[in-house]
């Protein structure tokens, strides 16, 4: 999610009021197995923002310190807010169920969506559902199969149109 900060905690530094930023949505616990081995998206005490508490569809959202301590609220510049990525975990509960997501797509039109949870190749962490069922419903032309786990992305290089991009998998430990 992406949006502009309202108001700053007592002891929060690096933030300012007015500042455009993106915020990762999951607050590892920092302390796991996984956390680390900086796998926070493998953290086994993850707490995401919208599962209990407001989310980004939310008119103002209290980022939890956990997130803001491992360096999930990004300073985004002037980059339009059109332009953000949206990476929404999907693969059933917890997490939003596929025809929910697709409709939010639908909605949203993000440039870039970048689906998790997904088994891929190489793939040690125990999920149920195939990267390919995600990518079902979508024209070849909209789907990228990236051959590396980190993309790097600028305005520049945003798509004009809608595109899924799915990254390689990391090893889970």
């Amino acid at each position: 999610m992406a949006g502009t900060v309202a108001t700053i905690g007592a002891i929060v530094t690096g933030l300012e009021i007015g500042q455009r930023v993106a915020v990762y949505p999951i607050a590892a616990c920092a302390e796991c197995f996984y956390c680390s081995l900086g796998k926070h998206n493998l953290c086994v005490d993850e707490h995401g923002l919208g599962h209990g508490d407001d989310g980004g569809f939310a008119e103002y959202v209290a980022i939890p310190e956990r997130i803001v301590r491992l360096g999930g609220v990004v300073d985004i510049g002037e980059m339009p807010f059109d332009l953000a990525v949206m990476m929404e975990p999907t693969s059933g509960p917890p997490t939003i169920e596929l025809d929910d997501l697709y409709r939010a797509l639908e909605i949203l039109k993000p440039k870039i969506t970048i689906p998790m949870h997904y088994k891929l190749p190489g793939c040690n962490y125990p999920i149920e559902l195939d990267a390919k069922d995600f990518v079902r419903p979508y024209a070849n032309d909209q789907v990228v199969w990236v051959e590396e786990p980190e993309v790097e992305l600028t305005p520049e290089t945003l798509p004009s149109e809608p595109q899924i991009m799915v990254l390689q998998a990391t090893t889970a430990g």
